[in-house]
């Protein structure tokens, strides 16, 4: 097996390491280090990390990157390909770049890759405007302290950049190692915060940035995200923290999944106690305060809080190992915390960029696109691809060119739907990502009053809606919706010249996650109805009145039918743009 290896760093702390392929970061992408907050984070952090990945043009980079390495591989020499990654430090874009590429790499192409960080957790550079280059010394780096209201107080005017704080307070490099005393919450009176009050949303606090000035003090150099007091996974217990006060609320009946949950709690409450003791050690060995932490288990009712804010510690002493971090999260992994449970996904949890811990949607996959005699058939029937699963799209780069809507790719190399989550997975469309469809809006009348709309019944679902379907491979937008037109309805207008409303997502029930349709619907003028018969997908064809939505579905209603609930936003679109337009003659 070919051998890839990829070496981030950063040139200012030397040349880039000799390599095949060379990607310098430095000029064309943003660079987190400007940022206070995030100067003394890498691309561990997850703020770094996503702050990299949704930089415009960074995931087209990292694909473009992956076919340059699969075009090196096909050439004649056997021996192993090397990258080099580099940005100005090698502590923020190359090492996130470097890890994007490496997981495509492998889970996408399923190739071996080696990757080396050879700057990560070097010092501090620091770019002052002027140019000159300055190394922070590794024993006073940007310092992170949380001010307590009595000093906020005492300062006039508000506090942000520039503002000098007393020197008493403690500032720490790591966020989750401020001593309990300095937790001290606006709006709550005591020093003595509970994780669970900050989890729960009823204590609040400003932590900030800070440059040591000797005797002057604290310089305060910006606020700092407050979620930094919960260390590498904050973004994970948060996410689970919400999901547990909505789902669990300390009550086995609070929803389909608490009952699952407490069962396994408190079957196996001895042996949690036990690995809650473990995880509280491993914090406790960074400096964090386990009293604080032990406090975060009644916030979520449960021990996943902790484990979750110890993953990234496991093997750091003893007792915490993979299994009693198992432990502590097997009743949340009981609840099935997923879609299922959930009878859907919350509004809150629905964008890719909010963490969903659980998230276990279902697969909707029919037998006739599962891999074998189903999909064989499908393909040779012409309207599936062969690819079994989302992570097999050789044109995913030409896919998001064409695409009517912009789509983004997971770190495995999966198309995401533009519009988040749908508590759904596989597929039951004919391609991976977007289906690009075409829907044509024929409507006839001289005037608001006599207006028409042509429909039809749908097969599928009895439903009436707009004639339309899916794109053929290479086919252009107007030319599918004059065949569509045509197939459907018989009637042909490839003489005239739509208007075109747009192009839009479409809520089709058969979407997912990696699957769903986006359309473009165009707008066709007519004098006067004319003949249609019903063909292919529709079993019945009708001119219904057009004057608003309510007078269609009132007639639909007389018709004994309703109206196809996806095409009602495309319908609304065309009746917004019919003022001031002329019908077309045939």
């Amino acid at each position: 097996m070919h051998e890839i290896s990829i070496t981030t760093f950063g040139y200012l702390h030397g040349p880039a390491p000799a390599a095949h392929l060379t990607v310098d970061l430095r000029e064309h992408f943003r660079d987190p280090h400007v940022d206070p907050a995030m100067r003394c984070l890498t691309a561990r952090d997850i703020a770094v990390h996503e702050a990299v990945r949704t930089t415009p043009g960074i995931l087209g980079l990292v694909d473009a990157a992956e076919h340059a390495v699969l075009a090196y591989l096909d050439g004649p020499s056997a021996g192993p390909v090397t990258i080099a990654v580099g940005c100005a430090g090698g502590r923020h874009r190359a090492a996130t770049v470097g890890d994007l590429l490496a997981t495509g790499l492998s889970e996408t192409h399923g190739l071996a890759v080696r990757l080396g960080h050879r700057d990560l957790d070097k010092p501090v550079v620091d770019r002052p405007a002027a140019g000159r280059v300055r190394v922070v010394d590794e024993a006073a780096p940007m310092y992170v302290t949380l001010a307590d209201r009595h000093t906020l107080a005492g300062l006039p005017g508000p506090v942000g950049p520039g503002t000098m704080l007393g020197s008493h307070l403690t500032a720490v490099t790591d966020p989750r190692r401020l001593p309990v005393g300095e937790l001290v919450f606006e709006h709550h009176y005591g020093n003595r915060i509970e994780a669970r009050a900050f989890l729960a949303g009823t204590a609040t606090a400003r932590l900030l940035a800070v440059r040591d000035r000797g005797d002057d003090g604290w310089e305060v150099v910006g606020d700092a995200p407050l979620a930094g007091l919960l260390g590498p996974q904050a973004d994970e217990i948060l996410a689970t923290a919400r999901i547990a006060r909505e789902y669990l609320r300390g009550d086995t009946d609070a929803s389909p999944a608490a009952a699952r949950y407490y069962a396994v709690a408190d079957a196996t409450s001895e042996a949690m106690g036990t690995c809650l003791d473990a995880a509280l050690a491993a914090l406790a060995a960074t400096g964090a305060d386990p009293w604080w932490w032990s406090t975060a288990v009644s916030c979520a009712y449960g021990h996943e809080l902790v484990a979750i804010a110890a993953g990234d510690l496991i093997g750091t002493v003893p007792e915490w190992t993979p299994a009693a971090y198992d432990t502590l999260m097997a009743p949340w992994l009981a609840a099935g915390f997923g879609c299922g449970a959930l009878g859907g996904v919350p509004a809150s949890l629905r964008s890719w960029s909010v963490p969903f811990p659980g998230y276990a949607p279902v697969d909707i996959t029919p037998a006739e696109l599962q891999p074998g005699e189903g999909l064989d058939a499908s393909v040779a029937a012409g309207w599936a691809e062969p690819a079994t699963g989302p992570t097999e799209l050789f044109d995913l780069a030409d896919r998001r060119a064409d695409a009517l809507i912009a789509f983004e790719v997971d770190g495995r190399g999966r198309p995401l739907h533009p519009a988040g989550r749908t508590g759904r997975t596989g597929r039951n469309l004919g391609k991976w990502g977007e289906n690009a469809a075409a829907d044509a809006i024929v409507v006839a009348g001289t005037g608001s009053a006599d207006r028409r709309v042509l429909l039809i019944r749908r097969a599928d679902c009895g439903a009436w809606a707009i004639p339309g379907g899916m794109r053929d491979p290479g086919e252009s937008t107007p030319a599918a919706l004059v065949r569509e037109l045509r197939e459907e309805t018989g009637v042909d207008l490839a003489a005239l010249t739509p208007h075109i409303l747009g192009s839009t997502l479409v809520a089709d029930p058969r979407e997912s996650d990696h699957a769903w349709v986006a359309t473009t619907a165009a707008l066709f003028r007519l004098p006067a109805p004319v003949a249609a018969a019903a063909a292919d997908d529709a079993t019945d064809t009708g001119w219904f009145p057009f004057t608003d939505l309510g007078v269609l579905e009132e007639a639909l209603q007389r018709a004994g039918g309703v109206l196809y609930e996806t095409h009602r936003p495309l319908l609304t679109r065309a009746l917004d743009h019919l003022q001031g337009d002329s019908p077309a003659r045939l």
